[in-house]
């Protein structure tokens, strides 16, 4: 943790462990880039169409907590899979590549005050993972966006670690290309995924804060006053764009 700054996503004052070093613009999804030399761009105008209106699954309750070993042939009822075949249980781990923004999303309703784990490998160079919490659970990107290489809004917080071709991990808040706009969205570049080692992610939020820790250390963190919960912000996410993954050993505990 190098610098503590305050920034501003959607409208909600987040105070975030960040780094101060300037990032150049990066290929990749998507190719409308902002330079970072610019201390507050403007966002371009949202040209994306939201996908088509989805029924949000009812979810069951959190209760005393949720778990997946993924140790089945078929994800079952607990998933309301958005990405179909892209998501499959193979020797017992969740798979899944070219997802588009399509996420897998658990039926389960979170409260505000949560701790998720699970153990994630990258399975190329390029790293890409990603998932999202405090999400709509229905949500995704359409087709004609993907083909366009739109730049997405998701409906909760994201966490990409190692995403544009492995340079760039962040945290942001619905909108992922966050960092492209403001020097202060939580960012680093120095920890990269490396292909076939299983990570374990911890994610957390108690009141306002939000933490990440990758194999029990501090990796990014984020303070929202306004925080995303309740109905339309309670769902967790698998999800990706392009690049393969193999997740497994999912907790979801409430924290009191």
């Amino acid at each position: 943790m190098k610098m503590i700054k305050r920034f501003i996503i959607s409208g909600a004052l987040l105070v975030c462990a960040c780094s101060e070093k300037p990032h150049p613009p990066m290929p990749g999804q998507s190719n409308t880039l902002t330079p970072l030399d610019t201390a507050r761009a403007a966002a371009p105008p949202a040209t994306f169409a939201p996908p088509p209106p989805t029924a949000i699954p009812a979810a069951k309750p959190l209760g005393d907590g949720f778990s997946d070993g993924f140790d089945r042939a078929e994800l079952g009822p607990d998933w309301n899979n958005t990405g179909g075949p892209v998501y499959r249980l193979e020797g017992g781990k969740l798979t899944f590549a070219m997802a588009h923004n399509h996420p897998l999303w658990l039926n389960r309703a979170l409260p505000r005050d949560v701790r998720v784990d699970f153990d994630c490998a990258g399975l190329s160079p390029e790293g890409d993972l990603k998932v999202e919490l405090f999400g709509d659970g229905a949500k995704y990107e359409n087709d004609d966006d993907v083909r366009q290489d739109v730049q997405y809004t998701s409906s909760g917080y994201i966490f990409i670690f190692g995403g544009w071709h492995n340079q760039l991990s962040t945290l942001v808040r619905q909108m992922e290309h966050a960092w492209q706009y403001d020097k202060r969205v939580p960012r680093r570049s120095d920890v990269h995924v490396e292909p076939g080692r299983s990570y374990h992610w911890t994610l957390t939020r108690k009141g306002a804060h939000l933490e990440w820790l990758l194999d029990g250390k501090l990796f990014l963190a984020a303070d929202d006053p306004a925080p995303l919960e309740g109905p339309g912000h309670d769902r967790f996410a698998f999800e990706g764009w392009e690049s393969p993954a193999s997740c497994d050993n999912l907790k979801i505990v409430p924290l009191r």
